[in-house]
């Protein structure tokens, strides 16, 4: 005791010297001391199934544990670990029969695996050693799971909860034990939610949650029992009160986490991944109206208030949402209540259609949810049109609406057409989410028309009803924006011979119901010009001239087509517009190309494709694919690309593209390197074909070949040389040329003009070596008639290309000037260097010798010259003057003599 009780410091020192020494000798002897708890821990023998079968789970829990740190490479080790274990225990495994909790393991890894491998972001966060570890175990997995197909199939029809392998998750980590328990503790002091008002919107793991209350209850009131008793029901005392539970409290929580754990699998689906089929065999709720209670628009409406406002918040089931949009449509067909408020039910629905899209991760609305959008849309773009009284629009305020008074005009809050807008880019984007070579992708498409009957009515309906003008333009565009890119085979015959004619404002638009026989080319008009008078936004106008000049390309209008362009002016300021504008125009110049090269017109052609293909990103500019060489783009920049694709069916082929770019540059760039082969600076017309050329000539063994690359630069080759039959048999065995809409006519032209660039070619290399040519020899040669061969001559005799005349009553070309042979240019190079040279060297020897440049030197002499011959003018003038008058035999012999005369 201390000294403030009363006792001595000498006894204090004692008694406590005598109490070590006694725990010390106590210990020493503990050491080899079996205690009390040791005693109750029995020896447990297992029988070899339990082995094999703890061995099996033991390797299960690893996995799970990597898994959770996404440590692939080591779920990639367990995972062939626990196969070897799978092996040992075969035999156990075919008397016994495959043990449920390893079909469950093989589930949850495939689900894994693939979850994984389909989130791209995911895989790009990974490490070398897990990305390649992923590919792996993706492979061995779908090897490994071919013996288990079956019972992994019955698995996911049936899953069993209360499986065996449960008791063991609470086996997975030791460490997580205080974190189960503070849930255990939250999980009792929750208190259920009776709100009768928004409980029947929540989610459905809420209810459950509510349901099991009092199981619960029950279970948390004898784990606060056991823990006041402790062990053998005493109550605990002293620092037992802050020790953790006995075996038997954690037993029981172990069956209560096994309970928590089996209710969140059932509720964990997400709500968007529930099929239409799946919705109707879902509990129906308790009735939204009493059983005696009278349904009038008002109760109707306080309804739909009441959905309206617990609309986009967290705890709201959107699934619950639409199930109740759609048996309060139901009731108000039924009831025949107002048909303003069904106007406002259904746009209420579709909205929250829409809202299901966008908790899903995916890209893309399910194709279900998509098709009953458009079903209610039509239903609504009907009943609108059935009913012009009733105004929509997102300018009507909420105090303003009335759906419910006949006395005063229906106001209903809802944009028709933003709607229909959503529509269409849900639309695009399943699209871009199916595979393009896949057979959904032709299904798919097959719902266009359901997408076109929507916007048309669309139309209709803003048409009918006076909408502001924005409206319609918005309308307008979307149409236009599903008709510029198809090709009208009805009128391609008939617009070739009038492509250069308006004849589209002379005729009456005709209705919309015979859109299939009536002229597109009219209607596209019809559209493009509404819009280029009443547009206020840059934007849908820009967008409309682009379309309209796509349109025009495709069906072979030239002229009107580039007097579209030429007149829009969108080459100088297309750099200031959004992206997909960007990309529209980029698609517009493609065509406009195309459609040159179609009519024969090599050089606006090669103009409109040079800017694409010299940039070596042509799908990426067209917005078809991704460029191949890694960019620093973010992953923001990224998913905001890959929304921009446009869907295949509106691709254009790239090797057509390039085809027809490489042709145009062959025709042009052959006969300018045959007329400017000795230039020191010669101009390039095509770098892209010029590197193809070089690469081609720095072989050496040149195979037949093999590309369309490849042959369009033999073909050039054999032009260079004036084979003109080979360069024709290089081009028009190119296969690509099919895939034009009229391939004959296109091979037909390609054909002239190659004979007609390897006549030029031929003239400009080997017409030196002629002093007069035949016109029936070249006609012959070339296998054109006279009056092609006289009228490209005399096209180059004008255009001071070729140095001759036509002798016309011997139809001879007549050769004036004879070009310097290749010797002589070859000297007039290397004077021309040795100049340079020698002006070179004599610049730096004036500059050592005070000089400050050679340029200063040189005028200073050239001014000392121009000195010299000046006074030398002057003197040689007034000696002729002095001259001047003298006569006689003198002067006479002097001016012999100096004349070399007699």
């Amino acid at each position: 005791m201390s000294r403030f009780f009363g006792g001595s410091d000498s006894d204090s020192e004692s008694t406590s010297s005598e109490e070590e020494q006694i725990q010390q000798r106590n210990a020493g002897n503990n050491l080899f001391m079996q205690s009390d708890e040791e005693d109750d821990v029995k020896r447990v023998v297992k029988s070899h199934k339990d082995k094999r079968f703890d061995e099996l789970k033991d390797a299960i829990t690893a996995i799970k544990n990597h898994k959770k740190i996404n440590d692939i490479a080591k779920v990639l080790s367990s995972f062939e670990l626990l196969g070897k274990i799978y092996l040992k225990a075969k035999n156990i495994i075919d008397k016994e029969g495959i043990p449920k909790f390893y079909v469950r393991y093989l589930v949850e890894l495939e689900d894994y695996v693939k979850d994984i491998w389909d989130d791209k972001d995911t895989k790009k966060k990974l490490s070398k050693v897990n990305a390649k570890a992923l590919g792996a175990l993706r492979q061995k997995m779908k090897k490994y799971v071919r013996d288990f197909e079956n019972n992994m199939a019955n698995y996911r029809e049936n899953p069993d909860i209360d499986e065996d392998l449960s008791m063991s998750e609470g086996e997975e980590d030791e460490s997580d034990e205080d974190l189960d328990d503070e849930d255990d503790v939250m999980d009792f002091t929750k208190k259920p939610d009776n709100t009768p008002g928004r409980s029947q919107f929540l989610k459905s793991g809420s209810s459950e949650s509510e349901g099991d209350s009092d199981e619960w209850s029950s279970s948390g009131d004898e784990d606060e029992e056991s823990d006041r008793d402790g062990a053998g029901g005493a109550r605990a005392s002293g620092p037992s009160i802050f020790l953790k539970s006995t075996a038997s409290g954690v037993a029981a929580k172990d069956t209560k986490r096994r309970k928590g754990k089996g209710l969140k699998q059932v509720t964990l689906k997400e709500d968007n991944e529930l099929s239409a089929e799946e919705e109707t065999k879902l509990p129906k709720d308790k009735a939204l109206f009493g059983k005696d209670a009278e349904i009038t628009n008002e109760s109707v409406l306080i309804k739909v208030q009441e959905i309206l406002a617990v609309r986009g918040k967290k705890a709201t089931d959107r699934r619950e949402v639409i199930n109740t949009f759609k048996e309060l449509l139901s009731i108000t067909q039924r009831e025949n209540l107002s048909t303003a408020l069904t106007v406002k039910i259904l746009i209420g629905l579709i909205s929250a259609i829409y809202d299901s899209a966008v908790a899903v991760l995916v890209n893309s609305m399910k194709q279900e949810y998509w098709k009953m959008c458009t079903e209610f849309l039509i239903m609504l773009m009907d009943m609108l049109l059935e009913h012009p009284e009733i105004n929509t629009g997102m300018n009507i305020p909420e105090e303003s609406e009335n759906v419910t008074d006949p006395n005063l005009p229906y106001q209903v809050r809802g944009c028709a057409i933003t709607l229909m807008e959503r529509m269409d880019d849900e639309f695009t984007k399943i699209l871009q989410s199916c595979d393009a070579r896949s057979p959904e992708y032709i299904q798919r498409l097959k719902d266009e028309n359901i997408v076109t009957t929507v916007i048309k009515k669309t139309q209709k309906l803003v048409e009918k009803n006076n909408f502001p003008p924005s409206d319609i333009c918005k309308a307008y565009l979307r149409r236009i924006e599903h008709m510029y890119y198809k090709y009208d085979t009805l009128i391609a015959k008939t617009t070739k011979s009038d492509c250069n004619d308006d004849e589209e404002d002379k005729q009456e638009v005709k209705d919309d119901s015979d859109d299939t026989t009536a002229n597109s080319r009219e209607e596209m008009a019809r559209l493009c010009n509404y819009i280029y008078k009443r547009d206020q936004t840059e934007r849908i106008r820009t967008r409309a001239m682009l379309c309209q000049t796509y349109h025009h390309a495709i069906h072979d209008r030239w002229t009107n087509a580039r007097d579209l362009m030429l007149m829009s002016h969108l080459q100088e300021s297309i750099q200031y517009s959004d992206i997909p504008t960007q990309v529209l125009y980029n698609r517009t110049m493609v065509q406009l190309g195309l459609c040159a090269f179609r009519h024969g017109i090599i050089k606006n052609a090669h103009n409109c494709l040079v800017e694409l293909q010299v940039t070596n990103r042509v799908r990426e500019l067209l917005a078809q694919g991704f460029s191949q060489r890694q960019s620093d783009k973010t992953k923001d920049q990224e998913k905001l690309e890959r929304q921009r694709q446009i869907p295949f069916h509106m691709h254009i082929n790239t090797e057509l593209i390039e085809c027809c770019y490489l042709t145009s540059a062959m025709l042009l760039e052959i006969p300018y390197m045959a007329a400017h082969e000795f230039d020191n600076r010669r101009r390039l017309i095509s770098k892209n074909f010029h590197f193809h050329l070089r690469n081609s000539e720095r072989q050496t063994l040149v195979g037949p070949p093999e590309s369309m690359r490849d042959q369009v630069i033999a073909a050039a080759h054999a032009m260079r040389t004036g084979d003109w039959k080979l360069c024709s048999d290089y081009i028009l065995g190119i296969k690509v040329w099919d895939l034009f809409t009229e391939p004959d006519s296109v091979k037909k032209m390609l054909s002239k003009k190659i004979r007609e660039e390897s006549l030029r070619t031929y003239l400009f290399t080997y017409g030196g070596v002629y002093s007069s040519l035949s016109l029936g020899s070249l006609s012959e040669m070339f296998g054109m008639e006279s009056a092609d061969v006289y009228r490209t001559i005399s096209k180059m005799i004008m255009s001071d290309e070729l140095q001759a005349s036509w002798d016309e009553p011997t139809e001879t070309l007549m050769m004036h000037k004879r070009e310097p042979t290749k010797l002589q240019n070859l000297s007039i190079q290397i004077a021309d260097k040795i100049y340079a040279l020698a002006d070179t060297n004599e610049k730096i020897l004036h500059e050592r010798h005070g000089y400050q440049t050679n340029k200063d030197w040189r005028d200073q002499g050239r001014d000392r010259r121009r000195v010299q011959q000046s006074q030398n003018a002057d003197e040689n003038w007034s000696g002729n003057k002095n001259n001047q008058g003298r006569s006689g035999k003198g002067s006479g012999q002097r001016n012999k003599r100096k004349h070399g005369g007699k």
